[in-house]
């Protein structure tokens, strides 16, 4: 609010208002700037020996509106003068004086030693977090005057001031106040017309008006918010989203031009966000600044490394499918036959059932194993001998062996009587915010959509093995649960699950 204006302050004949006390407390020192609003002065306030902002406001637009004209003007002035949040100018006093024999409104304010965010992105881009933190301080000074009605209408960096305080090189020390609250509503529907096509006016200014203001709808906060995403596209990309010749060009633009691929390489959350800002339907945009804030704080997170980087950085698309853990493997409910023999797959052996015989000890006696005695005929004695062995081994060996499936152990009892799929339950799905919420099952890395929340599902659960089910909405963090019934569920039981979702 230091920026000087055109004047020269130094010379009263380029003022009048210069020298001049306004109420019998404030004197006109220095001329600050000047717009369509009316002329911003640094003041001196003698009886509390401070240094104050003084807002002489511009005429009426014709005298028989002045009546009008003068009680909107008290009217909003005492709603900016309640809003005390301490991102917004704060508003000292009001009223009315006689300067010259004419009729003049006045606002007191606090005097602010700093830089307005036009001048500041003249000097150099701010970096992606020191944007953050500046923009955040903005939604909040705004979401306290939504609360309290009042609609800002004129939003722009030259209305947002950085203070000079701190090591200007830290984010965290870029303090900001939103300056002139509440002052675009004064002037009559002919003089919107009128200056709807002159930046600067109380309506607003073209490059960072929003579609309703233009076309004269009725507007509320959301007309804020497109605003605001036009600042934020200032501030990332190092340009206006639209802009042009004329400022009809322009306005038409942000009538029926989609804005133009952010390029500056910002974090996608963030890219999201500006781009729903900028929707011209006002139902579209995120609806409140609290929606703008709980956003703003998932980009921070993801920036300071406190969420993991896919979740902020992915923003609000929703195109790819999440990798998912295979869930476990079901537990299975009847035993397996051991095998006969693992010796060659494993390297050990089984023991064998009581009663049956390990036929991997029984190796038999080769013929070649022992020496032989020389012997008459001794050649014909030993293949007898060895014809004889095999065809002995041969009968052991069967009759061994359809010994063993004779002799097999019973089956074992059966386990407690559940069926293979499980008992079937009804599962209740409820969210929070209760609408709009897309419910997918998880299975291995495949997701099924099975519909929006509120909503029930009838499912049979295997024993011990939960289903996942995930929660996807856009502006808030994608949410993962595994679903199981209550231990003493029987057939046909209800229960519910209850799932709040985080905004981005």
């Amino acid at each position: 609010m230091n920026e000087p204006g055109g004047a020269d302050p130094g010379n009263p004949a380029a003022d009048p208002m210069l020298g001049r006390i306004i109420d019998g407390r404030y004197t006109l020192l220095q001329l600050i700037g000047r717009g369509g609003m009316g002329s911003v002065y640094r003041a001196h306030q003698a009886s509390l020996e401070r240094a104050v902002a003084v807002k002489i406001l511009a005429q009426a637009p014709s005298k028989a509106r002045e009546a009008e004209f003068q009680s909107r003007f008290f009217f909003e002035a005492s709603t900016a003068a309640r809003l005390k949040h301490p991102n917004t100018i704060t508003v000292f006093d009001y009223g009315s004086d006689i300067v010259a024999d004419e009729k003049v409104l006045f606002i007191a304010m606090e005097y602010l030693d700093g830089v307005t965010l036009t001048r500041a992105l003249k000097n150099e881009q701010l970096t992606v977090p020191q944007a953050v933190h500046v923009i955040l301080q903005v939604c909040r000074s705004l979401r306290e005057a939504h609360e309290a009605g009042v609609v800002h209408r004129d939003l722009k960096p030259g209305n947002i001031m950085l203070l000079r305080q701190g090591d200007e090189d830290d984010a965290d020390e870029h303090f900001v106040k939103v300056l002139d609250f509440g002052l675009a509503k004064t002037f009559s529907d002919e003089e919107k017309a009128l200056n709807l096509t002159r930046v600067g006016t109380f309506l607003g200014s073209p490059r960072y008006v929003s579609p309703e203001q233009i076309e004269g709808r009725a507007i509320d906060g959301r007309a804020d918010i497109y605003s605001l995403g036009c600042v934020m596209y200032r501030m990332l990309e190092g340009r206006v989203p639209f802009d042009g010749d004329t400022p009809v060009e322009v306005m038409l633009k942000h009538l029926n031009k989609d804005p133009p691929p952010m390029e500056s390489g910002i974090p996608r959350a963030l890219e999201s966000l500006v781009r729903d800002c900028l929707m011209k339907e006002a139902d579209t945009r995120p609806q409140t600044m609290s929606d703008v804030i709980d956003r703003l704080k998932g980009v921070r997170a993801g920036l300071s490394g406190q969420i993991p980087r896919q979740l902020w950085e992915e923003g609000s698309r929703e195109d790819r499918v999440p990798r998912a853990s295979p869930p476990p493997s079901p537990v299975p409910l009847t035993k397996k036959k051991r095998p006969r023999d693992d010796t060659a797959s494993t390297g050990h052996r089984h023991r064998p059932p009581v009663g049956q015989t390990d036929l991997s000890d029984h190796r038999p006696a080769r013929a070649t194993s022992l020496p032989a005695r020389a012997a008459p005929g001794g050649g014909r004695v030993a293949l007898v001998g060895i014809a004889f062995g095999a065809l002995l081994a041969l009968l052991v060996f069967g009759g061994l062996k359809l010994g063993l499936h004779r002799r097999d152990p019973p089956p074992p009892p059966p386990m407690d009587p559940q069926p293979v799929e499980g008992t079937r339950v009804k599962v209740k799905v409820k969210t929070e915010p209760a609408a709009g919420v897309r419910v997918f099952e998880i299975r291995g890395t495949q997701a099924e959509m099975l519909g929006q929340a509120p909503m029930t599902l009838d499912w049979r659960f295997v024993t011990g093995t939960p289903r996942v089910l995930e929660f996807r909405k856009e502006g808030f963090h994608t949410a993962r649960y595994d679903v199981s019934p209550p231990a003493a569920a029987q057939e046909g039981d209800a229960f519910e699950v209850e799932v709040k979702l985080v905004a981005r």
